[in-house]
């Protein structure tokens, strides 16, 4: 008689950092080949879905939904996935708890039934700095020295270590966040990566200089706050927070633009570019998707002086390659905990 249990691995965020979830060498590694699937057509994605407690606040009270498909040779995967990330603001306050939270279903191709439910909170931050970087390497001048950074969080924490990784020439990191203590907390954590850290007292002061930077705060729709005239000529502007530049920076003469997945420009409100493209205000064509950059289609900086915008919005493919990858790693380790999903189906 056939066996018709369906057992599902559960994967602690213990038994996923055992498996490389916090290795940024791991996580760059993937990123970098899940933008390539991206470009070869191996992957499928349908485009982010936020739900928020109190409408219309982007930066509040909310859960986010992905889901993607790979189908690629690189490996031999065939896997889908669902990603589940609901956040809290006051949480690390609060709670002494994460913001963000999350949850991956792998899901086999065959079949159709889960193969695992895996923390995804730390892969999830990881892979977003590891995005940022991506962009950095891909469009930032080989020759920066001098890095940004808004807010000192744990996205802060990932772009910066991930940048490290791709950028040889950074010796100067800036430092901005409202809380002093959670900056110089985030300086004692990274001096060993040999920088000279400098801890200033304004946004501006983190962005006009910089030649990389990184955008990783809680502003909404509306909140724009920096103006064109912070911007140094030839810098790479990553905004992961969506909303920190204004109109006027996007309008510079000088300025190119490059994001993950370009279907997002369909969103409304998920960044100031795709508003400004929907309104008519920039040519779709003129965005660059980063796996034409890996793949040698086209490139995004021309000159040495452009400033390029660019939005790692959060592809659930790099989620998903990485997960995929801590499955294969705990299966060989034996870790995780084997649940039933069912041990006879009640309906077939």
């Amino acid at each position: 008689m056939a066996n018709k249990e369906n057992k599902v691995l559960w994967l602690s965020q213990e038994d996923c950092i055992a498996c490389g979830a916090q290795d940024m060498k791991f996580i760059l590694r993937n990123v970098t080949r899940a933008n390539t699937m991206l470009g070869l057509g191996e992957t499928r994605e349908i485009g982010l879905v936020h739900m928020m407690w109190e409408e219309g606040k982007h930066s509040g009270k909310r859960v986010g939904l992905h889901g993607c498909i790979i189908n690629s040779g690189d490996g031999d995967i065939h896997v889908a996935s669902i990603k589940s990330i609901p956040s809290n603001p006051t949480n690390p306050q609060r709670l002494q708890k994460p913001r963000s939270n999350g949850l991956l279903i792998l899901y086999d191709e065959d079949t159709g039934f889960p193969l695992a439910v895996m923390d995804d909170t730390v892969v999830s931050s990881m892979r977003t700095g590891a995005g940022s970087a991506l962009g950095a390497k891909c469009c930032a001048n080989p020759d920066s020295e001098v890095m940004g950074l808004l807010g000192s969080g744990v996205i802060a924490s990932r772009c910066l270590e991930a940048t490290s990784l791709v950028l040889d020439n950074i010796k100067v990191v800036k430092v901005y966040d409202w809380k002093r203590e959670n900056a110089e907390k985030f300086v004692r954590r990274w001096e060993h990566l040999g920088y000279e850290f400098e801890i200033v007292d304004s946004a501006r002061e983190a962005v006009s200089g910089s030649d990389v930077v990184h955008c990783c705060t809680l502003v909404d729709v509306g909140e724009e706050y920096i103006p064109a005239d912070w911007l140094k000529a030839g810098s790479f502007q990553s905004f992961i927070s969506c909303y920190d530049y204004r109109e006027e920076c996007y309008l510079l003469p000088q300025a190119k633009y490059c994001m993950d997945w370009k279907d997002r420009l369909n969103d409304v409100n998920a960044c100031t570019l795709t508003d400004m493209v929907l309104a008519g205000k920039i040519d779709s064509e003129r965005v660059v998707q980063v796996s034409d950059i890996l793949l040698g289609r086209r490139q995004c900086r021309v000159r040495h002086d452009d400033i390029v915008f660019f939005g790692s919005l959060g592809l659930c493919i790099t989620d998903t390659l990485n997960g995929f990858e801590i499955y294969r790693q705990a299966l060989e380790k034996g870790l995780g905990t084997w649940v039933y999903q069912w041990k006879e189906p009640a309906m077939y």
